[in-house]
Protein backbone atom coordinates (compact mmCIF):
# COMPACT_ATOMS: atom_id res chain seq x y z
CA UNK A 1 0.00 0.00 0.00
CA UNK A 2 1.44 3.39 -1.00
CA UNK A 3 2.02 6.02 1.65
CA UNK A 4 -0.46 8.89 1.67
CA UNK A 5 2.42 11.29 2.27
CA UNK A 6 4.22 10.27 -0.93
CA UNK A 7 1.82 12.37 -3.02
CA UNK A 8 2.22 15.33 -0.66
CA UNK A 9 5.92 15.76 -1.43
CA UNK A 10 6.75 19.20 -2.80
CA UNK A 11 9.35 19.55 -5.53
CA UNK A 12 12.79 20.63 -4.34
CA UNK A 13 14.11 24.11 -4.99
CA UNK A 14 16.87 24.12 -7.63
CA UNK A 15 20.34 23.59 -6.14
CA UNK A 16 22.84 26.43 -5.97
CA UNK A 17 24.97 24.56 -8.52
CA UNK A 18 22.01 24.35 -10.92
CA UNK A 19 21.39 28.08 -10.59
CA UNK A 20 25.09 28.96 -10.96
CA UNK A 21 25.36 26.76 -14.07
CA UNK A 22 23.05 29.21 -15.87
CA UNK A 23 25.61 32.03 -15.62
CA UNK A 24 26.09 32.35 -19.39
CA UNK A 25 22.33 32.56 -19.96
CA UNK A 26 21.52 34.95 -17.10
CA UNK A 27 24.69 37.00 -16.62
CA UNK A 28 26.98 36.58 -19.63
CA UNK A 29 30.29 38.34 -19.04
CA UNK A 30 29.38 39.05 -15.42
CA UNK A 31 31.14 37.75 -12.31
CA UNK A 32 29.38 35.85 -9.57
CA UNK A 33 29.35 37.89 -6.35
CA UNK A 34 27.05 35.95 -4.03
CA UNK A 35 25.10 32.73 -3.67
CA UNK A 36 23.10 31.24 -0.86
CA UNK A 37 19.71 30.36 0.50
CA UNK A 38 17.37 32.14 2.85
CA UNK A 39 14.01 31.47 4.49
CA UNK A 40 11.08 33.26 2.85
CA UNK A 41 10.29 36.11 3.30
CA UNK A 42 13.89 37.02 2.50
CA UNK A 43 15.96 40.17 2.30
CA UNK A 44 19.15 39.52 0.31
CA UNK A 45 21.70 42.34 0.44
CA UNK A 46 23.51 43.41 -2.71
CA UNK A 47 27.28 43.48 -2.07
CA UNK A 48 28.70 46.96 -1.50
CA UNK A 49 29.34 48.83 -4.73
CA UNK A 50 32.85 50.18 -5.15
CA UNK A 51 31.91 51.51 -8.60
CA UNK A 52 28.84 51.87 -10.80
CA UNK A 53 27.61 48.29 -11.31
CA UNK A 54 24.98 46.24 -13.08
CA UNK A 55 23.30 43.30 -11.37
CA UNK A 56 21.48 40.13 -12.39
CA UNK A 57 20.03 37.53 -10.04
CA UNK A 58 18.54 34.08 -10.49
CA UNK A 59 16.32 32.81 -7.69
CA UNK A 60 14.74 29.38 -7.30
CA UNK A 61 12.21 27.96 -4.87
CA UNK A 62 9.91 24.93 -4.73
CA UNK A 63 6.85 27.13 -5.34
CA UNK A 64 6.28 30.58 -6.86
CA UNK A 65 8.02 33.57 -5.31
CA UNK A 66 8.11 37.26 -6.23
CA UNK A 67 11.42 39.12 -5.99
CA UNK A 68 12.00 42.86 -6.10
CA UNK A 69 15.22 44.87 -6.23
CA UNK A 70 14.69 47.67 -3.72
CA UNK A 71 16.97 50.60 -2.86
CA UNK A 72 17.58 51.58 0.74
CA UNK A 73 15.45 54.65 -0.03
CA UNK A 74 12.55 52.30 -0.85
CA UNK A 75 12.48 52.65 -4.65
CA UNK A 76 11.64 49.46 -6.55
CA UNK A 77 14.08 49.11 -9.46
CA UNK A 78 12.84 45.74 -10.77
CA UNK A 79 10.21 43.16 -9.87
CA UNK A 80 9.54 39.62 -11.10
CA UNK A 81 6.40 37.66 -11.85
CA UNK A 82 5.45 34.95 -9.35
CA UNK A 83 7.30 31.83 -10.50
CA UNK A 84 9.41 29.08 -8.93
CA UNK A 85 12.45 30.15 -11.01
CA UNK A 86 12.83 33.91 -11.51
CA UNK A 87 15.44 36.14 -13.11
CA UNK A 88 15.82 39.67 -11.80
CA UNK A 89 15.44 41.59 -14.10
CA UNK A 90 14.17 39.40 -16.97
CA UNK A 91 14.84 42.19 -19.52
CA UNK A 92 18.51 42.59 -18.62
CA UNK A 93 20.82 43.85 -15.89
CA UNK A 94 19.74 46.55 -13.46
CA UNK A 95 22.41 49.19 -12.91
CA UNK A 96 23.21 51.09 -9.72
CA UNK A 97 25.48 54.04 -9.01
CA UNK A 98 28.53 53.72 -6.79
CA UNK A 99 27.63 54.20 -3.14
CA UNK A 100 23.97 53.22 -3.56
CA UNK A 101 22.70 50.35 -1.46
CA UNK A 102 20.03 47.86 -2.48
CA UNK A 103 18.60 44.50 -1.54
CA UNK A 104 16.41 41.83 -3.07
CA UNK A 105 13.15 41.32 -1.20
CA UNK A 106 11.49 37.92 -1.75
CA UNK A 107 7.91 36.99 -0.85
CA UNK A 108 5.94 33.78 -1.37
CA UNK A 109 4.75 30.56 0.21
CA UNK A 110 8.01 28.64 -0.36
CA UNK A 111 9.90 27.75 2.82
CA UNK A 112 13.21 28.94 1.31
CA UNK A 113 14.72 30.57 -1.74
CA UNK A 114 18.12 29.87 -3.26
CA UNK A 115 19.90 32.58 -5.22
CA UNK A 116 22.96 33.49 -7.26
CA UNK A 117 23.93 37.11 -7.95
CA UNK A 118 26.12 38.32 -10.79
CA UNK A 119 27.57 41.79 -11.25
CA UNK A 120 29.70 43.94 -13.55
CA UNK A 121 32.34 45.15 -13.35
Amino acid sequence: MASVHATDASPEAPSLETLAARAEQVGPGMREVARGESPVPASIPIPELGADACIRALLGANSPVVAALVTDAGSILAITRAEALVTLDARGPVCLRKGNSARIEVQGQAPLVRYVLWMTP
